[in-house]
C-alpha cells in the first residue's frame, strides 16, 4: 500500500489492484447515497393549512359543479 508522503523511483506510474480496496466486491464500487436513509422509527405525515384545505374543497366543489351541470345540459338539449 502507498503511503501519503511516499516517494517511490520509476516512471511515474502508481501500481493499482484492486484487491487492495477492503470490501469492493460487497459494495460493487456504488457510490454512497448523498442523503442518509430515514430511521425505521420516522413518521411520515402531512400537513395542510386551514388555507390548502379550504381552495381544495372549493375546486372539489367547483369541479363537481360544472361537471353535474354539463350533465344535465347534454342530457335535456342532446336529445
Amino acid at each position: 500500500m502507498i503511503r501519503p508522503g511516499e516517494i517511490r523511483k520509476g516512471s511515474g506510474q502508481i501500481e493499482f489492484a484492486l484487491s487492495t480496496i477492503p470490501g469492493h466486491l460487497s459494495t460493487g464500487l456504488r457510490p454512497k447515497s448523498p442523503r442518509p436513509a430515514a430511521p425505521a422509527s420516522a413518521v411520515r405525515e402531512l400537513a395542510f393549512s386551514a388555507n390548502q384545505v379550504l381552495v381544495v374543497l372549493i375546486s372539489a366543489i367547483s369541479l363537481t359543479g360544472l361537471f353535474i351541470w354539463a350533465i344535465v345540459r347534454l342530457w335535456l338539449f342532446e336529445h
